[in-house]
């Protein structure tokens, strides 16, 4: 028994001496770190940097939740999670709302059940229970509130003694499950808690009695000049439950100080001898200035420096006030970015179309409620039948269940969601059990999104589509913990759903970021914030950071006072109020090289004045403070005509504006803020020393022009690639930067998504020789085994000797399985095989138009007798259920691929697929299926798929089924659209040939003109890499008309 008391100024000093601990550790023995939910990822990651090595056999890092569950694994009660508490409060509301005296009202209020289970928790957190509340027979206000709360926290008393406990219950169990042989051998450590409630202090007492070692951080200041921002309340409980429980214990003071950790926020500041050149305070006349500064100098400094996004950190009072504008920055200097801002689940897309359909049951919605359902995106339903049915239903005036059905509407896919809304409907009449509630409705709806979300996440980007994979499993997971709590209980479909929202209200939504060069954006509120090198503390106005926490809760600290037993409550909401103090204090001593301070002289809401950590740094170290907006105004009046067309093809003003840029951005450090400055300056830096691309830009501007370029310039040797064609035609600038400018981006040691999509092409192609070869014992290890030796060769070492990538390739490996065992069972059920032959087959094809020829490499070629279908394995966007890429020149590769094919081996086409091989799109039991165009001969069909001649069969490789006769169903989607005609398909691969021969005469004669294509969910633009060189116009959109059947793109590819 060895107890340590480790006090510090701040949490960053603590926490280095946790790491030099951890560092020099006996590795014979078991160290276990506890530390809150919201820090374990970073504190992860930082002592593996601190102690130099690469993975812990002998270290773990959880939570004291997760240590109890760990102890109590054989324990024979269900634990319930915060999610069930809150709809456990929820329901007992309702239950007794007739006996409620203050909050009878607010029982259906958002949010009420979460904030009183929240008290519940206060209340037994500091070990009192509902026979310790005091009430009397008075009348008055404050009585009657208590009586409320002792009624529902009785009723929630009585839930837990049947087969249920909470995690208040669990942690008291913990404690007296500890003993000496559970715990020997072990060391533990406590960092990083601002407070320990009773029962904490009891379990961290007996795991120091009969642990190895015990050390627990704390802050302590009583010895400061500063003592009055610290609660010192950790360090002095610390004190008292070893003493009372007898125990030997060492304090050891951290001394490490400085003015800063001395002085900041103190009553009355001493003067600093030297001025902190680290800090710099910056006023704005308003937030847009504020923000534009705050990125630009962020993407200044790495850019001119070298260092990465992931050493900065920006604070923000607000995520509601700021978070917006600040995205909308970031995006346009394409600064990659992780807000650590948690979203309700009940909030997203998916979860709202799910309780709108079931706001619907009552029959008593009007036709509006209907159409905004049919609307939604989620569900796909086309356009045209939609508006239809919005314009009848307004003429007709029909509410409730008329509006499911009308005669003149033929839309098969419409027509089977009444349908469903009516069974749903019928479901929902009677009172039933939980259990049913949801196998038969919630779970019954469910099924029939999850295929249209499958295809929704296709419009999505990377992000939207992590977070919709998110909410689907979490909402499996609420279904499943709320069944196995309430399945049983008996209750009406309006009670059962608003127990059922309450659940959702009190669940969060939380990625990490995608890469790990990310500028982190904290809430100063709710995050945690870890060090960096660089960070940004913005809106230091007095009032707004900290915004201090106002005495209206459940249970003011007046209404507290009030009971006996007043002294157990902790936290009050003077004593959280003091802590937002210390955490301002405490996260300027998280920035290493560099705080930047930033406040508003005015709002809207009139004069404002900076806070009290401004005034008492300035007291301090006499920081001058520096108007900005000034300074940005001072750029857009003086460069405010200029713009590219008249600076960058004007030969005489060229040189004169670089000139100027390059002494304001030496000055001021602010180009960036300013789009024309940071157009120019990017678009002359990179042309500066070629003298053709001088001659290019000096003569001629974007608008309409008509260079003649030497083919060797836009097609080396003479040839082109489809990619390079679909750039064209997703815009000519973008073309021109790509394959004229030849920009490129630096190389990274980071997993990117295309690195990660070439790495799975290799593998599969020798994963697909083997099962044609069918010489495959254990599939699994042979796909790890080619990915290992891939990840060792030159090309890809890299990204292996990157730990940011350890988690993205275990994800791989996983994936990787999947995508295998997928394949291996659309090749066994089909009697077009890969040719061995054609395995990622490179070709220059015969096909040329003005001496220039095409291009490609085809990942795979399947051979049935004289036919053959091309597949190309996707990673990215896989869609193709209509022909408006086709027309918009998006997606041509297969196609063209296919008539090259064809022509140079004098086989019959049959078919062009993508097959999706990433986590998101179709699959299917393990099967990923063909996304394309095809042949509608039958003979065709049925040997791409053996098993589509079995009545009732849904297949695995194509999106057909069979009817219990054996037919195909006529409704079906793919079948309708996307099997055609040989000779349509014939006209398909001509019209991408037609095409490809368009953008090259295009290309020749120059088109640079900035004109990205627009579909309805995203635009060219949206991720463009060089958004920063072209003179975009939002209105200057191509945006293509929807072409939804091979006749309408004949209709309009003849005109």
């Amino acid at each position: 028994m060895d107890i340590h008391i480790l006090a510090g100024k701040c949490s960053e000093i603590c926490n280095e001496k946790i790491f030099e601990i951890i560092k020099n550790r006996d590795k014979s023995k078991n160290h276990i770190i506890i530390a809150p939910d919201r820090t374990l990822f970073s504190l992860e990651q930082r002592l593996f940097d601190a102690t130099k090595e690469t993975c812990f056999f002998d270290v773990n890092i959880m939570s004291m939740s997760r240590f109890s569950k760990k102890f109590l694994i054989n324990t024979n009660k269900n634990i319930l999670t915060k999610q069930s508490g809150v709809a456990l409060t929820k329901k007992l509301l309702i239950e007794n709302k007739d006996k409620l005296h203050t909050f009878k009202k607010a029982t259906n209020f958002i949010g009420f059940a979460s904030e009183l289970f929240e008290t519940i928790c206060l209340l037994k957190s500091c070990n009192i229970s509902c026979e310790d509340m005091y009430v009397t027979d008075s009348n008055d206000y404050a009585n009657l509130k208590q009586k409320d709360i002792k009624l529902i926290y009785s009723e929630y008393e009585k839930f837990l003694k049947t087969e249920y406990t909470d995690s208040f219950n669990m942690l008291r169990l913990f404690a007296d499950t500890l003993n000496k042989d559970n715990l020997k051998n072990t060391c533990f450590y406590f960092v990083e808690f601002d407070d320990f409630t009773s029962i904490y202090l009891q379990i961290i007492s007996k795991i120091a009695r009969f642990s190895d070692q015990t050390y627990i951080t704390c802050t302590y200041g009583k010895d400061s000049n500063n003592s009055n921002i610290y609660t010192n309340k950790v360090y002095f409980d610390l004190i008292d439950i070893f003493k009372i429980e007898g125990l030997n214990f060492k304090i050891d003071k951290l001394t490490k100080t400085n003015d800063l950790l001395e002085n900041l926020l103190a009553y009355t500041p001493q003067k600093a001898k030297d001025k902190d050149e680290k800090i710099n305070i910056f006023e704005f006349d308003n937030i847009s200035d504020e923000i534009s500064f705050v990125v630009a100098d962020i993407y200044s400094k790495v850019r001119n420096s070298g260092i990465t996004f992931d050493n900065f950190a920006c604070v923000l009072p607000s995520m509601l006030t700021y978070k917006d504008e600040f995205e909308r920055e970031l995006k346009k200097y394409q600064i990659p970015s992780y807000f650590d801002k948690s979203e309700l689940i009940i909030n997203h897309e998916l979860i709202r179309l799910i309780l709108d359909i079931c706001n619907l049951f009552d029959n008593q919605f009007v036709s509006s409620d209907y159409v905004h359902i049919i609307k939604n995106s989620i569900l796909g339903f086309d356009s045209q039948s939609v508006l239809k049915i919005d314009s009848k239903l307004r003429s007709l005036g029909l509410k409730g269940q008329g509006c499911l059905f009308i005669d003149e509407i033929d839309d098969e896919e419409i027509s089977d969601f009444s349908n469903k809304l009516t069974t749903w409907t019928e479901f929902s009449k009677t009172n039933n059990s939980t259990e049913f509630y949801f196998d038969n409705i919630i779970c019954d709806i469910l099924d029939y999104l999850n295929p249209k979300c499958e295809l929704y996440k296709e419009k999505l980007d990377a992000l939207s589509q992590r977070i919709l994979v998110q909410v689907q499993n979490k909402l499996i997971n609420i279904i499943n913990d709320y069944k196995m709590v309430f399945g049983r209980d008996i209750q009406s479909f309006d009670e059962f759903l608003e127990t059922f929202k309450s659940y959702l209200e009190s669940t969060n939504i939380s990625l990490p970021p995608i890469t790990s060069n990310t500028l982190f954006v904290a809430d100063f509120e709710s995050s945690y914030l870890s060090t960096y090198d660089y960070i940004y503390i913005l809106g230091c106005n007095e009032g707004k950071l900290p915004s201090f926490k106002v005495d209206n809760g459940l249970m003011t600290d007046d209404e507290i006072a009030l009971l006996p037993n007043a002294s157990k409550i902790n936290p009050t909401i003077a004593l959280i109020n003091s802590r937002k103090l210390f955490k301002l204090f405490d996260t300027t001593q998280k920035a290493k090289k560099g705080l930047f301070l930033s406040f508003l002289d005015a709002s809207s809401e009139g004069v404002m004045y900076p806070n009290m950590l401004i005034k008492s740094l300035q007291n301090i170290f006499d920081i001058d403070v520096v108007n900005k907006s000034n300074d940005l105004r001072f750029v857009d009046k003086s460069y405010y005509n200029l713009d590219l067309d008249s600076v960058i093809f004007n030969n005489q003003s060229r040189e004169v504006v670089l000139d100027n840029i390059l002494e304001m951005t030496k000055n001021y450090n602010i180009y960036f803020s300013n789009d024309n400055f940071r157009k120019i300056y990017n678009l002359l830096i990179h042309s500066i020393n070629d003298d053709k691309i001088y001659s290019l830009i000096d003569n001629n501007s974007f608008k309409g022009c008509n260079v003649n370029i030497k083919n060797s310039n836009m097609f080396l040797n003479n040839s082109t690639s489809v990619s390079q064609i679909e750039t064209y035609y997703s815009c000519p600038y973008k073309h021109f930067a790509r394959y004229g400018l030849r920009l490129k981006n630096s190389q990274s040691s980071e997993l990117k998504p295309q690195d990660i999509g070439t790495i799975i092409h290799a593998v599969l192609k020798s994963v697909v020789s083997k099962i044609v070869d069918s010489d495959i014992e254990d599939l699994d290890k042979f796909a790890l085994d080619c990915l290992e030796k891939i990840l060792l060769t030159d090309d890809y070492k890299r990204f292996a000797s990157n730990k940011n990538n350890t988690y993205v390739i275990k994800s791989l490996k996983k994936e990787l399985i999947r995508i295998v065992h997928g394949i291996q069972n659309e090749i066994n059920s089909s009697n077009f095989l890969p040719n061995k032959k054609y395995l990622e087959y490179s070709f220059l094809s015969k096909l040329k138009y003005n001496n220039i020829r095409i291009k490609g490499v085809i990942d795979r070629v399947d051979i049935c007798g004289d036919n053959f279908i091309i597949i190309d394995y996707k990673t990215g966007d896989s869609s193709f259920d209509d022909y408006t890429d086709v027309y918009s020149g998006k997606k041509l590769q297969l196609l063209v691929y296919a008539k090259a094919f064809a022509e140079e081996k004098h086989l019959s086409p049959s078919g062009v697929f993508y097959l999706p091989i990433k986590n998101n799109l179709t699959y299917d039991g393990g099967n990923y299926k063909f996304i394309g165009v095809m042949d509608r001969n039958d003979s065709i069909i049925y040997s791409l798929d053996k098993n589509l001649t079995t009545p009732s069969y849904k297949s695995t490789t194509i999106n057909l089924s069979t009817s219990s006769s054996g037919e195909f169903y006529k409704n079906s989607a793919f079948l309708n659209r996307m099997c055609i005609s040989k000779e349509d398909l014939d006209y398909l691969l001509n019209y991408a040939i037609t095409q490809v021969n368009k953008a090259v005469d295009n290309i020749l004669k120059g088109d640079i003109t900035p004109y990205p294509l627009k579909t309805k969910s995203t635009c060219a633009c949206d991720y463009c890499e060089y958004i920063g060189l072209c003179n975009y116009q939002k209105d200057k959109d191509r945006v293509v008309d929807n072409v939804a059947t091979i006749e309408e793109l004949k209709q309009k590819g003849d005109k």
